[in-house]
């Protein structure tokens, strides 16, 4: 009964560690596929310009 209660102890404290870490973790790598969204668009939009300078 003690090992149980133990293990449901510990359980509760992993849980909220992990949810901490989920909080911290969640806007970082929202900036990250941002920033790699970005970097994409300029990529096609600098191959499009330059296609258009040499075509013009």
């Amino acid at each position: 009964k003690v090992c149980h209660k133990l293990a449901a102890q510990y359980t509760r404290e992993v849980d909220s560690s992990i949810a901490v870490l989920v909080r911290f973790i969640e806007p970082l790598a929202i900036l990250i596929a941002g920033i790699f969204v970005l970097w994409f668009a300029f990529g096609i939009f600098s191959a499009v310009l330059k296609i258009t300078e040499t075509v013009a």
